[in-house]
């Protein structure tokens, strides 16, 4: 998850014209973990983008 996190924080940060630095990118991984963590008890049980159950085998 984390490793995913750091590949679309860079992704981002190029998108908006930034130098995707080692210092930019864990501040807006650790941020986004955070935020997550924050949330947790609030959002909906862990669904993928289109409402299904993670790891579940679509026909």
């Amino acid at each position: 998850m984390v490793q995913r996190m750091v590949h679309i924080a860079v992704s981002c940060a190029e998108h908006l014209g930034y130098t995707a630095t080692d210092e930019l990118v864990e501040r807006l991984v650790a941020e986004r973990l955070r935020g997550r963590q924050a949330t947790s008890r609030t959002l909906p049980s862990a669904l993928d983008r289109y409402g299904h159950p993670r790891g579940a085998k679509l026909p």
